[in-house]
């Protein structure tokens, strides 16, 4: 039985986009998608502007319908199904189907499935099949800042992205943000997505309020709100409730053209300083971490960035078992990359994040 219901025309949209010099993502869709959009605005940047050709890693092909095979095995009721090295997965209705093969993957999906999901599908693999060409993404972000790169690892919300956008407004050049590429020899290539903000940041710099064209009346409600202790529980329940509404309101991506340094991109640039950054309740401190403790922290940081949506890393690893040769070769390149570099701990305390920037600026 034919699986997909709608066949591609021949006018078909084709976008491209090539990494690293390394290989290449493709999407295929008639006419402008949602999906082909988001793609583009994330990677603004690795739009195809010659006809080189790269090795083709992945694929994402849109369709307008895609039908589950009848005698598809159920994994899970009404949500995961496996047939012919398929597997199916169905959110809110929609569906999307993976296709996995020894050097590359695909991915066909429905035109009504919610762009950011199937983004962190695709980036999911993408990490995976990356090792191939000597590749790693590490959860981390990276900046250039007087000619040394410094790239900071550490768990969501610990004041990455916070970095970054110091280091910018000081000249800096944004490398990546949440994930950084990295290959057994410490080159590090500009990943250059669009910054995913939290109201934190906003916080932190309140410029980014007209940058991203949010509402300053909001901004300075959620200040007021987050020192209200209130009175009775269900008034304190009605603030709350209102605060993570403008909370949400607050989440959104700053793309990387608003932002770009006038300097050149670096095509790939050697780490400079490896630093481990981590929360304390004391005062900032740095320390020499040691370095199996460090890469399984790296480790178990990257498992917790693919379940960020939802557990499809686990339905993958389920149902393709054999990928798992790709995550043993993943953890042995950042162990070599651990190995490799001297490590700097630096244990931040309740002060402004531009205190650990401080710190760099005068060890720079």
């Amino acid at each position: 039985m034919k699986s997909y219901r709608y066949a591609r025309a021949k006018n078909e949209m084709n976008l491209i986009f090539n990494f690293f010099d390394a290989y290449s993502i493709k999407i295929y869709a008639n006419g402008v998608q949602e999906i082909s959009k988001y793609f583009s605005r994330e990677y603004f940047d690795y739009k195809c502007k010659n006809q080189k050709e790269l090795p083709e890693l992945g694929s994402i092909q849109i369709y307008k319908e895609i039908e589950v095979p009848k005698k598809s095995d159920v994994i899970i009721k009404n949500k995961l199904f496996f047939d012919n090295n398929k597997m199916y997965f169905k959110e809110r209705g929609n569906v999307v189907c993976i296709e996995v093969r020894q050097s590359s993957y695909t991915i066909s999906v429905e035109c009504k499935f919610e762009p950011n999901i199937i983004f962190y599908i695709h980036e999911v693999l993408m990490r995976l099949y990356s090792t191939k060409y000597n590749l790693v993404f590490i959860h981390a972000s990276a900046f250039l800042y007087k000619s040394q790169l410094f790239v900071i690892n550490a768990f969501g919300g610990t004041g990455k992205t916070n970095l970054v956008l110091d280091a910018i407004e000081h000249n800096g050049q944004y490398f990546s943000d949440d994930l950084c590429v990295i290959d057994r020899n410490n080159n590090v290539y500009p990943y250059t997505k669009c910054i995913n903000l939290l109201d934190y940041n906003f916080e932190h710099n309140p410029e980014l309020v007209s940058l991203c064209g949010k509402s300053k009346f909001l901004f300075k409600t959620m200040k007021l709100l987050a020192k209200f202790n209130g009175h009775s529980p269900l008034y304190r329940y009605f603030i709350h409730k209102v605060e993570w509404r403008i909370k949400r309101y607050f989440c959104c991506k700053l793309q990387y053209e608003k932002i770009k340094s006038p300097q050149k991109m670096e095509v790939r640039k050697v780490v400079s300083r490896f630093i481990w950054l981590e929360r304390t309740l004391g005062k900032s401190t740095t320390y020499s971490p040691q370095k199996q403790c460090v890469y399984s922290k790296m480790v178990h940081c990257l498992d917790l960035e693919n379940r960020s949506y939802l557990d499809f890393y686990g339905y993958v690893k389920m149902c393709f078992p054999e990928l798992s040769t790709l995550r043993k070769v993943q953890n042995e390149i950042i162990k070599d990359i651990v190995e490799s570099n001297d490590i700097l701990g630096f244990k931040k305390g309740s002060e402004r994040e531009h205190n650990f920037f401080e710190y760099l600026k005068a060890n720079s």
